[in-house]
């Protein structure tokens, strides 16, 4: 991300990505959103012209890894074409393919987005064994540095319980942002017709392995 947003709720803020290590390119996604967007009656809330959303499980699998979320669009104050997005999310896939010690146990395709803003950034989430959270976060900060990223997002487990994650602003580019947590639930899609939903995710096909 190039800079993830300082009021989650604000500006709503969902997230996305497979679900399972399996079919990572069809079945079913996560879609996520912070837990301070839910509203009076207690489900989260997308967009003025979106109905809420109920809450629902996590899948086993999200927690029984550590994630790491990241991309190659837009750093902090440059504005590119979604054409020159999609190279250089190509050119980050390479770079994450060949990472080692650790190595990822899988590579998700993941958008991060606002309905009511307008805009998408697509990337990859990152999934470790939690045994090697700690030199994975600075393996993904390092490649997101390199790629003038501002901060990368970390999702692990909420005091809580299962039916929430931890998801924590982690500075990269940006050293002078502190790190913020936000309690993220997971809830069901939104309308499919916006058309920022409806296209193609901008990255290499081979992404998703």
């Amino acid at each position: 991300m190039g800079l993830p947003a300082h009021d989650p709720a604000a500006r709503e803020i969902a997230e996305a990505f497979p679900s399972g290590r399996e079919t990572p390119s069809a079945g079913e996604n996560v879609w996520m959103a912070p837990s301070a967007a839910l509203g009076p009656s207690a489900v989260p809330k997308i967009s003025e012209s979106a109905p809420p959303t109920s809450s629902l499980p996590f899948p086993p699998y999200i927690h029984e890894v550590v994630l790491f979320a990241l991309t190659a669009f837009d750093p902090p104050g440059i504005q590119r074409s979604l054409e020159e997005n999609t190279r250089a999310n190509g050119q980050l896939y390479e770079r994450l393919a060949m990472m080692d010690s650790p190595s990822p146990l899988h590579i998700f395709r993941s958008f991060g987005f606002s309905l009511s803003e307008g805009w998408r950034e697509d990337g990859f989430v990152l999934a470790f064994s939690p045994q090697d959270t700690a030199g994975a976060r600075q393996a993904v900060v390092k490649v997101a540095e390199d790629f003038e990223q501002g901060a990368i997002f970390a999702y692990g487990p909420s005091t809580l319980g299962p039916d929430f994650v931890t998801r924590t602003t982690v500075p990269a580019c940006i050293k002078d942002i502190a790190e913020e947590k936000t309690e993220m639930v997971r809830i069901s899609p939104p309308p499919s017709e916006n058309t920022i939903l409806e296209r193609e995710w901008a990255g290499p096909a081979m992404a998703g392995r």
